[in-house]
């Protein structure tokens, strides 16, 4: 899962996307034919407003689905792209949030 809180969201003045790769740099096929997710996304945010994503392999709740980024059972990478960053990107004041393992 990849936790971001209400005010922890990428400051960027354009938009965000986090693209999935596998380890020959391409798309990993998967049942959405979803490749990344991003703040043009209908994301379901939480009660707080903070935003979870969910990186797995096997399909999560039904009411998460539209925050689900399907992975494959081996190897992959992450892209996250901010595009026109806000000052505080540039300047290391903000950080991405670790991707933590939820069971």
């Amino acid at each position: 899962m990849l936790h971001f809180d209400k005010t922890g969201l990428p400051p960027v003045k354009a938009f965000w996307s986090l693209t999935l790769y596998n380890r020959e740099g391409f798309f990993v096929p998967n049942p959405l034919n979803r490749y990344g997710l991003g703040d043009r996304d209908p994301l379901k945010f939480n009660k707080d407003g903070s935003l979870d994503l969910y990186l797995q392999h096997t399909k999560p709740a039904q009411d998460l689905g539209n925050n689900w980024l399907p992975t494959p059972n081996d190897f992959f990478s992450l892209s996250l792209r901010l595009y026109w960053p806000g000052a505080e990107v540039l300047s290391g004041q903000w950080t991405p949030p670790v991707i933590r393992r939820v069971e």
